[in-house]
């Protein structure tokens, strides 16, 4: 079905979900100030009130003028992932929070209304992307993960890391 975009909405770092309710399509994205918004039918059914996301890679388009061009830099944000992690049908919202390496925020329904939850993934370095491989259970999680080797953040080596459920 269609899901209306809401205003200000960006598509780098989105996402659809159930999280509403299972015949509910939802649309989950990073704001300009790296807020999480959960959106569904054109209205705003929750925001973050810490600051999600946090990619390290941006976006440089250039806009001719007459005498030179310039450049506009947009920051490219990890794409949220929408799966279901307890096995209940309706799908929670995670999202790497890369001000400090290895943290993940997972959004969920609970009996009060959505929640942010932040847990340690114990992985050492930044999250870049998210995956995951679903499963009779749990899903298996596939994490893209980036230790920088310069202060600036400029280069580094990568780690596709896959943890299964048991």
């Amino acid at each position: 079905g269609r899901v209306f975009a809401p205003p200000g909405f960006r598509p780098i770092g989105a996402t659809l979900s159930n999280i509403a309710g299972k015949t509910n399509r939802a649309i989950a994205f990073l704001d300009a100030q790296q807020r999480l918004q959960i959106w569904v039918d054109g209205s705003e059914l929750w925001t973050s009130a810490t600051a999600v996301g946090g990619g390290f890679l941006r976006a440089e388009i250039v806009k001719q003028t007459d005498r030179a061009g310039r450049s506009y830099f947009f920051p490219i944000e990890p794409q949220p992932l929408s799966v279901d992690l307890d096995g209940d049908g309706v799908e929670e919202v995670v999202v790497p929070q890369n001000r400090v390496e290895g943290v993940l925020a997972v959004v969920y329904k609970g009996p009060a209304g959505l929640r942010l939850q932040s847990i340690n993934s114990g992985h050492d370095g930044a999250i870049t992307a998210l995956g995951a491989i679903p499963s009779q259970t749990s899903p298996a999680i596939l994490a893209a993960v980036v230790r920088f080797s310069t202060f600036l953040k400029t280069s580094g080596t990568t780690q596709i890391i896959m943890t299964a459920p048991d």
